[in-house]
């Protein structure tokens, strides 16, 4: 039987808090999912990168985006998105809000999805997990 290529899913994190990046990273690995991770420590810096080259998004699995950062947060990320017309990419909001609010916000700014990041260690990464098993396993993707 022939066996297929095995492409490492890209997943993007967008967050200002450096130690956040780390904990997901680590999450994802710790539940066994291998990745490629690009971080961008603001929403200005994802926007240029996605602005300068569109094919270096072809190949994302999941951008996982926080709400709340300084000079550009997350929805308004969304909103750039919306209007530039940029590629879509599946973006699911990962950040310590669960307003209402907030939830309803991104849905209609156009994000994929929205998970309140738990507090607890164990849920924390059975949320990653979660994220992963959908986002990188079992969606599948527009062809380009």
């Amino acid at each position: 039987m022939k066996q297929g290529l095995v492409i490492t899913p890209k997943i993007i994190l967008v967050d200002d808090d450096p130690l956040e990046a780390q904990l997901v990273s680590h999450g994802f690995e710790k539940v066994g999912i291998q990745a490629d991770f690009i971080y961008f420590d603001s929403g200005k810096r994802f926007l240029e990168f996605v602005e300068q080259d569109a094919a270096q998004t072809k190949d994302v699995s999941l951008v996982l985006l926080d709400l709340k950062m300084p000079l550009m947060n997350g929805k308004e990320v969304l909103s750039a998105c919306q209007s530039r017309s940029l590629p879509k990419l599946p973006i699911v909001i990962f950040t310590s809000s669960s307003h209402p609010v907030d939830i309803n916000d991104c849905y209609s700014l156009g994000a994929s999805a929205f998970v309140t990041k738990p507090i607890k260690r164990e849920e924390y990464l059975d949320s990653l997990k979660k994220i992963a098993d959908f986002w990188v396993g079992i969606n599948q993707r527009m062809s380009k």
